[in-house]
């Protein structure tokens, strides 16, 4: 089910990558070294989320909430494949515990965000290469792959305007060829042929977007690393994960106005 959410009063928007559970830390790069304000931050999965008992989300992000707030910048966080679903998704566990911040929210599948650089539409998940060395329900849950198009969502999306996707993986048009998956393969007899029907799943909707649309940019993480290219008008843009405390410039952000 196709779900909208008006951002149109934020008046500037950026993309992040893999947040992977350092809030605290990106919070205060986004406000004191990047030194934003009035903006819309949009994380591009991995967020970090379900590794904990609610009370500790709770918590940190009541805190981190107020931060925010100071300098009114909306963090949005996509879903990952190193998340809990239910974080993102409608459920009753979603609507008592996780709506109460003004300042961080958690986008379902198939959102669309109405911003004042064009609608985005935001579709999360991917595969974890490490996914047998996890622990089912704590480090790993098993409805982390991207949720493909049905006929319902192809009838819901024949009817929008949609200018920029946001996805943690990406379509198999765009860079890279494949994610590294290592020794990880030869535990998991599956991991190649599911990570690339992930990439195909997302390609198919790069196809069926683009026959409808002038997708102007497609933002992503996942990889770990740092792309850009424009591909027949369309500008895909893989953000860098988090690397604050590695020697390197923390946030790798996306700018788009």
């Amino acid at each position: 089910m196709l779900t909208k959410i008006d951002f149109t009063k934020i008046p500037e928007v950026f993309f992040i990558g893999d947040v992977h559970g350092q809030f605290s830390e990106v919070v205060n790069d986004l406000r004191t070294r990047k030194k934003l304000k009035d903006a819309l931050v949009i994380c591009c999965g991995d967020i970090g989320c379900g590794f904990y008992n609610i009370g500790y989300y709770i918590d940190l992000f009541r805190r981190l909430n107020e931060r925010l707030t100071r300098e009114n910048i909306t963090l949005a966080f996509v879903r990952g494949n190193h998340d809990n679903a239910e974080f993102f998704n409608e459920t009753e566990f979603v609507s008592k515990k996780l709506t109460e911040f003004s300042h961080i929210k958690f986008i379902p599948d198939y959102s669309i965000l109405m911003t004042t650089v064009g609608n985005i539409l935001c579709v999360g998940g991917a595969i974890s290469i490490d996914r047998k060395a996890r622990v089912d329900g704590k480090s790993y849950w098993q409805n982390e792959p991207i949720i493909p198009l049905n006929d319902e969502l192809r009838e819901q999306l024949s009817s929008e305007t949609i200018d920029i996707v946001v996805t943690h993986s990406t379509p198999t048009v765009a860079p890279p060829t494949q994610k590294y998956v290592g020794g990880w393969c030869i535990g998991d007899i599956n991991l190649i042929s599911d990570m690339e029907n992930e990439r195909k799943t997302l390609q198919e909707l790069y196809e069926y977007l683009k026959e409808r649309n002038e997708i102007k940019h497609w933002v992503y993480g996942h990889y770990h690393t740092h792309y850009d290219t424009i591909i027949d008008g369309t500008r895909f843009h893989c953000c860098d994960m988090f690397r604050d405390g590695r020697g390197n410039p923390g946030t790798d952000i996306y700018y788009i106005h």
